[in-house]
């Protein structure tokens, strides 16, 4: 098979395209038009968080999940680690986060552009890849898409572990791929490290091990010797140990568990397998929606159901345990959810998990440049896979990455960054279908083309099939952006004071566009009743909110929210001083309640105000 960079690997015959292809010679030409792939993605990516900085009020005040990794990140880097519990989430992340805390401050614009300049050198590996597999050219455009894909952009400049999973995923194809070629044992070593370093930042890539035993198989060649094969499949699981097993002594040597990365799977995994699942939202059916709480809640449920406190791991077996047992009560209703899921991971939408993502992505000011995002890449990926389809050898390993990550996504729950992972695959097969349609064009062979062009319509039709109601859709992630702007100028923070009447805005045009969420309802009522500007206060207004949304969450299927506070509130401002102190007494009861997450001190302060007929105000 020729190895030059000019005649691109992936126009082959079958017959010259093995599972481990050869290596291209790249001229100083080639080398600096790759080079140019890292320096676009992170001019894009600068100027994109250079534009946040500018116009997202939230930029330097993260949450949910964001929050508590920069905040383990501190703990770490003070020295105080992570407690004596084994892992929830698995690890690494929040321990590179806290390096770079260490080096240079906690500043969160750092740890941004850290990530810019991660998520600039996959899209480098990403064209280096495309180069392995199928040429120069389709490498070239791999990475240029990968710099374009504007989900890639948004995740980069976020405190998340995507960013970093997708670095290593990369990373392990690009080596392993290299290691068979020379059959290397330092390459096949340094794989499975790279492999490992990704499972402790998110242990779904080991559900691929299937596929890379597989395609370590197939890479000996039909003739290869036996000891060959197992000498690399040895040398990828020893890398991949060495990476996990220190995490693995640490669980065990704080508690006595055989815990292998993290704990938190039980949970995941009930969350996309029960009976009230919509296979998208991370929350357990009656728990709290905030991070803290859900997590109390789902291990205070466990220490009742069982009469002792738990373990970590005997509270994600009691929930893997729910799940299975409701799975195998009603399969037809867990098929009927996989197929769901299914749906949601091949849509056309960033499904959101804690930040509405295309409208916090829109606030940089540059996307009109967002024109590269999952349906393009998903209908030219899956054309590019049926006109490659006879080089079935070559492209099996990055196939079966996708099909078993898909797999082990769907197996839980489904949203925009956990789908992130396949979408390299999805560029490198989109970028070698393309070139491969340009040879055809070039050699007039239409027959070629017929089946790409069937396959990506077909492609096409199939997202559109499975996409949402788009416009309601819109509508609540617009919502939801609006309600994290008036909680984030709601509360006072580091150097900047609380702005009700902005918050006030905010909320309401939220529950403009969705009327019936309550905890846009009860955060509207507690200002309305508590702002310390008279003008901003509405008593009434803030007693038919609260009353509104118990009215809500007397209904099935809401998660745990606690309304007396604006209630008792609502009844001060109005001067019916009895009904707060009864609200408020029912507030101090929830106070009183391990993990409530309310402070019983300020609920204690509260309620001697109302007990002296004087209403509450917030600090003003």
């Amino acid at each position: 098979m020729p190895g030059n960079a000019e005649t691109p690997a992936a126009t082959h015959p079958i017959a010259d395209t093995p599972p481990v292809p050869s290596t291209p010679r790249l001229s100083l030409a080639q080398h600096l038009l790759l080079a140019a792939v890292f320096f676009f993605a992170i001019t894009l990516r600068l100027v994109y968080l250079w534009g946040q900085a500018r116009n997202n009020p939230m930029y330097d005040h993260p949450i949910m999940d964001s929050a508590m990794h920069d905040q383990w990140a501190r703990s770490i880097a003070a020295g105080n680690g992570m407690g004596d519990q084994p892992y929830f989430r698995a690890p690494l992340y929040y321990y590179l986060l806290a390096a770079l805390y260490k080096l240079f401050g906690p500043s969160l614009t750092v740890a941004r552009i850290a990530g810019c300049f991660a998520g600039a050198f996959t899209c480098y590996l990403i064209a280096r890849l495309g180069v392995l597999l199928a040429g120069f050219a389709s490498g070239l455009l791999a990475g240029f898409m990968a710099a374009l894909y504007w989900p890639f952009i948004y995740f980069d400049a976020e405190l998340l572990t995507v960013g970093l999973e997708v670095l290593l995923d990369v990373g392990f194809l690009y080596l392993i791929l290299r290691a068979a070629q020379r059959d290397s044992a330092l390459l096949f070593l340094s794989a499975g490290i790279v492999w490992g370093l990704s499972a402790i930042t998110r242990p779904n890539i080991l559900g691929v091990a299937p596929g890379v035993a597989i395609w370590l198989w197939m890479a000996a060649g039909p003739n290869g010797p036996a000891i060959r094969r197992l000498r690399a499949a040895a040398l990828v699981a020893c890398g991949l140990l060495l990476a996990i097993l220190p995490v693995t002594i640490r669980n065990y040597a704080v508690s006595g568990e055989p815990v292998l990365i993290a704990t938190n799977g039980g949970v995941n995994f009930y969350i996309g397998n029960n009976p009230r699942s919509d296979g998208f939202s991370a929350i357990v059916p009656g728990t709290r929606a905030s991070w803290k709480g859900g997590y109390y809640d789902t291990h205070q449920i466990v220490e009742e159901e069982l009469g002792y406190k738990p373990t970590e791991g005997e509270v994600s077996r009691y929930w893997y345990s729910k799940a299975l047992a409701w799975i195998r009560s009603d399969p037809k209703a867990w098929l009927k959810l996989m197929f769901h899921k299914f749906r949601i991971f091949w849509g056309p939408i960033e499904m959101p998990n804690d930040h509405p993502i295309w409208f916090m992505a829109r606030m940089s000011g540059i996307s009109a440049l967002f024109w590269i995002g999952f349906p393009v890449v998903a209908c030219l990926g899956i054309a590019g896979m049926v006109a490659l389809r006879l080089q079935w050898r070559r492209w099996f390993l990055p196939f079966a990455f996708l099909i078993l990550y898909m797999m082990t996504v769907i197996a839980f729950f489904v949203c925009g960054r956990y789908r992130l992972p396949i979408v390299p695959v999805l560029i490198l097969f989109a970028s070698a279908g393309l070139c491969r349609v340009a040879e055809a064009v070039r050699a007039r062979q239409p027959e070629l083309l017929r089946p790409y062009a069937t396959a990506g319509a077909v492609a096409a039709c199939v997202l559109l099939l499975f996409s949402p109601k788009l416009s309601l859709f819109n509508t609540t992630c617009d919502a939801t952006g609006y309600y994290n702007l008036a909680a984030h100028f709601a509360e006072p923070g580091p150097g900047r004071r609380a702005d009700y009447k902005k918050a006030i805005e905010y909320y309401r045009q939220s529950l403009r566009l969705v009327p019936q969420d309550p905890r846009t309802l009860h955060n509207l009522a507690w200002l309305l009743a508590t702002a310390p500007q008279p003008e901003l206060r509405d008593g009434a207004e803030a007693l038919r909110l609260v009353q509104e949304a118990d009215a809500i969450l007397a209904t099935p299927g809401w998660p745990t929210l606690y309304t007396q506070d604006a209630l008792a509130a609502a009844f001060a401002e109005l001067g019916r001083f009895d009904e707060a102190v009864q609200a408020g007494r029912r507030e101090l009861d929830q106070a009183s309640r391990p993990g409530s997450g309310l402070d019983p001190v300020e609920v204690q302060a509260r309620l001697r105000l109302y007990e002296q007929h004087r209403p509450y105000r917030l600090p003003s």
